[in-house]
């Protein structure tokens, strides 16, 4: 182990992680609503059940909407200190994944592994946002350590197995039952790999079970106690398990995977059929081993999520330091040019397979055309980067990492934020709130469900904020009595055809919330809110 490599680590971790994070608003729609049930616990002072929108919140486990509450009575109610635990999993896990290549094969490819996954730009965007996916990657890869140290040393299976099923429980409380899931699909199969059985018979890997059922399941029955036991059906099977064979929401193609992952994987994917062909061929050894433990975790986790009905590309994040691991074993073997040649033969094929896309997308109709078109340049780019670094190593090992790293640290801090106007509604809350201040109104939201109002609860500090249908009788019944409405712009124009409405905000992209009266109900609102709006958005910043 080195001392060097660790520090290294560990500050480019911290850099990526950690620099900026306040920089942007919280992004609609997940973070805001995440940040907004924490703040509401902060507020309540109900931790046991979360709540949005002054409502039970059934959708998710407790343990970030903890974790951030925590944060927030610590640092107070700020964009960066509900960010900031997930920030400090993901460092934990860049960290944790050089310790675990260093187990499985030597410390050179731990260094190479960690590098790999915290210049891996789709992992730590996820890491500087309220989601629950690099939280769980954390809990999800240190059981699995935990599992393959108790098959590597069976005397202390005793130690181990408690251990590993403990964080697949805390695991379970980030994200549900797909905690338990990733490691069990990846330890059968490589148990049957290595056709070792023998921990079916020992008893601390069945009171390890036990353990972690009873994580996850005891604060459920505390919650089904004070809500009733259709809040544990909800969380066991409506919102997680059952989303596996039927869903309403984010319903994709079985191919969905096939070019998300790539994509979010740039450039090091590039390197992963090579690192795959070159694995498979290694002669039966404990590297070997280590290597068929993480095809597993990748490839067969890989399939299983391809074959549920709900995809989102955030849900592979835990088979990201398999990945990680896998192209380290290879990258870091490159100066031996026997191994160079599987890159080599995957690049030319490569280049087939694109001109013969190229050449074709005109003439062809399937999903996902348009994402396709896109990455190709973006994928071409990076294995061209990637044959410049076969030859010449030193680029590989150094320039290339610190050119990412810059690019990151580059996008995160000066390129996002122009899209901050289309993911946040901040500004347009401020609007709301010159306006309310000034006129005493109510505020409405007009076809938006409780699960986006989040972002409006958290900008404008107002719980409950009362929800109305799209028809255009529910705002003239109650406008008659004075309010202000926030809707969708795909549905303004349903409205401006019916009612003598008037905007007062709308955002300039996205799903462009605009902010508006019923003028046929109350007294117009002067001209002189967007200029009370900008003196607010200042008074805010400053606050914050």
């Amino acid at each position: 182990m080195s001392v060097k490599d660790i520090f290294i680590i560990l500050l480019l971790s911290c850099l990526l992680f950690l620099f900026g994070l306040g920089k942007l608003d919280l992004w609609s729609p997940d973070e805001p609503r995440y940040a907004e049930v924490a703040r509401e616990m902060v507020i309540s002072g109900e931790y046991l059940i979360p709540h949005l929108n002054g409502k039970v919140y059934d959708r998710k486990p407790p343990m970030l909407f903890w974790v951030a509450a925590l944060s927030f009575k610590l640092f107070g109610i700020k964009e960066w200190a509900a960010r900031l635990p997930v920030a400090i999993l993901g460092i934990l896990t860049v960290v944790l994944v050089y310790f675990f290549g260093a187990f499985l094969f030597d410390f050179a490819t731990g260094k190479f592994a960690s590098l790999i996954l915290a210049t891996t730009y789709w992992f730590v965007w996820l890491g500087r946002r309220v989601k629950m996916d690099v939280p769980l990657t954390f809990f999800v890869m240190l059981s699995i350590f935990l599992f393959y140290m108790a098959y590597d040393n069976p005397s202390k299976r005793k130690i181990y197995y408690p251990l590993a099923f403990l964080f697949v429980g805390i695991g379970a409380l980030f994200k549900g039952p797909v905690a338990f899931s990733i490691p069990f699909i990846t330890m059968v199969l490589f148990h049957v790999y290595v056709r070792d059985f023998s921990f079916i018979k020992n008893k601390s890997f069945w009171m390890g079970i036990v353990l972690s059922v009873f994580i996850y399941i005891s604060w459920m029955m505390l919650a089904a106690f004070k809500v009733g036991f259709g809040y544990l059906v909800d969380q066991i099977y409506t919102r997680t398990s059952a989303l596996f064979v039927h869903t309403k929401v984010h319903k994709r193609s079985i191919f969905y995977y096939i070019i998300q992952f790539p994509l979010n994987t740039l450039p090091w994917v590039v390197f992963l059929p090579s690192a795959l062909i070159y694995g498979l061929k290694l002669e039966k050894s404990k590297y070997k081993e280590g290597f068929m433990l993480l095809f597993f975790w990748l490839v067969g986790n890989f399939i299983f999520f391809s074959l549920a009905k709900t995809k989102r590309s955030p849900y592979l994040i835990p088979l990201y330091p398999a990945f990680s691991l896998m192209v380290a074993l290879y990258v870091k073997d490159l100066r031996e040019n026997a191994y160079i040649k599987y890159h080599k033969f995957i690049t030319a094929l490569f280049f087939i397979v694109v001109l013969a896309l190229v050449s074709s997308l005109p003439f062809l109709k399937f999903p996902f055309k348009s994402m396709v078109m896109v990455s190709l340049p973006i994928i071409t780019f990076s294995f061209l980067i990637s044959v410049l670094a076969l030859h010449k190593r030193k680029f590989l090992k150094e320039s290339l990492m610190v050119s990412l790293f810059v690019v990151i640290i580059f996008g995160f801090n000066y390129v996002m934020p122009f899209y901050n106007p289309c993911k946040s509604v901040r500004k347009l809350c401020n609007v709301a709130l010159n306006v309310i201040e000034k006129k005493k109104l109510p505020l409405f939201l007009v076809g938006i469900g409780n699960s986006h109002a989040g972002e409006f609860n958290f900008y404008t500090g107002i719980v409950p904020i009362p929800i109305l249908g799209k028809k255009v009788e529910d705002i003239i019944k109650v406008a008659d009595k004075g309010g202000l409405f926030i809707t969708k712009g795909r549905y303004l124009k349903r409205f401006e055809g019916k009612l003598r409405i008037k905007k007062i905000y709308q955002q300039p992209c996205g799903h462009r919330f605009t902010l508006f009266f019923y003028k046929d109900g109350m007294r117009e609102v002067n001209d002189d809110s967007t200029f009370r709006f900008e003196k607010g958005v200042e008074r805010d910043r400053s606050r914050s």
